[in-house]
């Protein structure tokens, strides 16, 4: 299973099961599937989570700005 997690979310971004009995290293198929899966995932997170983090952000700021009151 490959997971990678970007700004708290965690994202599976491939699941196989290996069927050779050598080696360790995935097949490059897979492997250019997992790429581009990750490359799809970081688009997501940063379409739907960087207004999501700016807002919180954003709300801590004027927190410590007032202070904290």
């Amino acid at each position: 299973m490959y997971t990678v997690k970007l700004a708290g979310a965690v994202y599976v971004v491939h699941v196989f099961q290996k069927k050779s009995t050598r080696g360790i290293a995935a097949p490059k198929h897979e492997l250019a599937v997992i790429r581009e899966r990750w490359r799809r995932a970081k688009v997501h997170c940063a379409a739907h989570y960087a207004a999501h983090y700016a807002a919180h952000a954003a709300h801590y700021a004027a927190l410590r700005g007032s202070g904290g009151k």
